[in-house]
């Protein structure tokens, strides 16, 4: 309670970036700009990759995997239905939006992971 009376900065951008909170509370919602970091790599390598989001971020994972690879959709929905991404702890990688963080591996049956 002390950080909401103390304007604590932290607190309130986690609050000014869950979307999901102003919207229940009437505010009309648009997405902030955000960057990708990270070295780039082919989608036929093995790689386990941790995506990670400071505050609870709306954007379906699969359109930041998009912007990243240079994907179009039916590139990435052909790698997610022969199983070329997973997450893990398995979840639906079409829904899935980054809630903090992620981890995917690419190409687990290939080669470098058991």
């Amino acid at each position: 309670m002390e950080c909401f009376h103390n304007n604590d900065e932290t607190l309130s951008r986690e609050y000014a970036m869950n979307t999901e909170l102003l919207q229940r509370n009437g505010v009309e919602v648009q997405l902030p700009a955000y960057k990708i970091q990270g070295e780039a790599f082919a989608v036929t390598e093995p790689v386990e990759l941790f995506i990670r989001g400071k505050y609870h971020f709306p954007v379906k994972v699969s359109i930041i995997l998009r912007d990243k690879l240079n994907l179009s959709q039916s590139e990435l929905l052909w790698l997610i239905e022969h199983v070329r991404i997973s997450t893990i702890p398995k979840q639906n990688l079409r829904k899935l939006r980054l809630n903090k963080d992620v981890t995917l591996i690419f190409n687990k049956a290939d080669r470098l992971f058991p």
